[in-house]
């Protein structure tokens, strides 16, 4: 009889390049050598695996499942599995989900690993974005990267959701509003959640579907929105802005300012036409 390894939170069979831990959630992003090959073992979380790179066949006794770049598979904990990677190896971002969360959502999640390519809503968009905010260490970062995982989580169970009721336009538009009297303030999803009434996830889901743009972005914005004023109306230096609106550094306003805009800082403030009208509320 072979030996299943059983890997706890953080650990794989492969390099791992980054980690970071957000509302009890483990992100890795790992690296796999070419036809790595990796034989049957479990792990003791329930994950999400975004493939960032190259391809993998997952192997569940008969079942078999080949995930291609961008391919997001749910793993059920526990489930026995192996790994073989392709011809270019692979690197994949791992999102553990630890035991208290899959409680809490577990009648909202399929019960064995399962691939999420065909659940009712576009996922690989939302796990590169998901990827950027995990490379991302600014600020808001932490709060906006626990917001899209509740958002893909939300995402491929939304099949076992209710649909949106006037009850959840009042709790977004709740949560916009104590968002836009704090955003200065360091804001979790949890405190936000709990200010409203609502299961983070909830909130995470119903807010972007009511605006268009998950809670991190939206905190983004009026940050752009506030050092856009500053601009406008002072001549503070940059590096102040860019302390006093959130940003982690000077280098880190300038490039989140010209995605906003089109514009940097600098040219923003020469000119003659600059306003707010990007920024409304």
């Amino acid at each position: 009889m072979s030996v299943v390894f059983r890997y706890s939170s953080g650990e794989f069979p492969a390099r791992v390049l980054r980690s970071r831990t957000v509302g009890g959630f483990v992100c890795t992003e790992t690296n796999y050598l070419p036809k790595q090959a990796i034989g049957n073992h479990s792990h003791n979380t329930a994950g999400l695996v975004a493939a960032l790179k190259g391809s993998f066949t997952e192997r569940l006794g008969t079942r078999q499942i080949v995930c291609e770049p961008l391919s997001l598979l749910y793993r059920s904990p526990g489930d026995v599995h192996s790994d073989l990677f392709g011809d270019s190896g692979g690197r994949c971002l791992t999102i553990e989900i630890p035991r208290v969360r899959i409680e809490e959502i577990i009648n909202h999640v399929p019960d064995t690993t399962v691939l999420l390519n065909d659940a009712p809503t576009s996922l690989g968009p939302a796990a590169l974005r998901l990827y950027r905010e995990f490379r991302d260490e600014d600020r808001v970062s932490p709060l906006a990267l626990e917001a899209l995982i509740l958002e893909l989580i939300a995402g491929f169970s939304r099949r076992f959701l209710k649909k949106r009721t006037g009850k959840d336009e009042r709790t977004a538009m709740r949560a916009r509003e104590f968002i836009y009297d704090r955003w200065i303030d360091g804001l979790t999803l949890t405190g936000i959640a709990e200010e409203v009434g609502v299961h983070p996830s909830h909130l995470a889901r119903v807010f972007r579907e009511e605006f268009g743009v998950t809670i991190g972005k939206y905190i983004r914005t009026l940050r752009v929105r506030a050092s856009a004023e500053q601009l406008s109306t002072t001549e503070t230096p940059l590096a102040r802005i860019a302390a006093d609106c959130g940003f982690s550094d000077q280098s880190h306003f300038c490039r989140e300012f010209k995605r906003a805009t089109g514009l940097t800082p600098l040219e923003y403030r020469r000119s003659s036409t600059g306003g707010l009208s990007a920024f409304k509320r």
